[in-house]
């Protein structure tokens, strides 16, 4: 999935139940979390590579921010958010981080941009907290990958 795809679909399913969303790689993200911080609640969707990566495949990581729930940071492949980010940024989100810790549920596929995407909609729409996310999966990642197709296929249909 590529940045015009996931940003029209988080315009079409989130923009309004948030105040701040995009679609941004590493580089661009550092510039722009000051907007992000300001928001009550705020979606992004960050690619791992930097934006002179341009044309290869990066992996879809999301940071939300709710509304008296603070900083949440998802990945599907369960790493850590300092995998990604220097400590700088990291010590930033850290004090408002609700999940010190992530869970794999995504198999090997390129579903990385469905995952962030189901996640934001499960957090904002159902107002899921991590443990009512993470539930739906199993321990069993392709069977995640089918679900998640399923669940990301609804979401798109009600976009066209």
């Amino acid at each position: 999935m590529n940045t015009l795809q996931l940003y029209s679909l988080m315009e079409c399913r989130l923009a309004p139940l948030t105040n701040y969303y995009g679609v941004l790689s590493c580089d661009q993200f550092k510039n722009s979390r000051l907007s992000f911080e300001q928001h009550e609640t705020a979606v992004i969707i960050v690619n791992s590579l930097n934006s002179f990566n341009a044309g290869q495949i990066g992996h879809w990581i999301l940071l939300l921010k709710k509304p008296f729930d603070g900083f949440f940071f998802h990945d599907s492949l369960g790493m850590g958010i300092n995998s990604y980010f220097r400590s700088n940024v990291v010590n930033k989100f850290h004090h408002g981080l609700n999940n010190k810790q992530n869970r794999r549920v995504q198999g090997h596929s390129d579903l990385c941009g469905a995952y962030c995407l189901c996640f934001a909609f499960y957090m904002l729409v159902n107002n899921y907290d991590m443990d009512g996310y993470f539930k739906m999966f199993s321990s069993n990642f392709e069977l995640n990958d089918i679900k998640i197709q399923d669940l990301f296929s609804s979401m798109y249909h009600a976009c066209i």
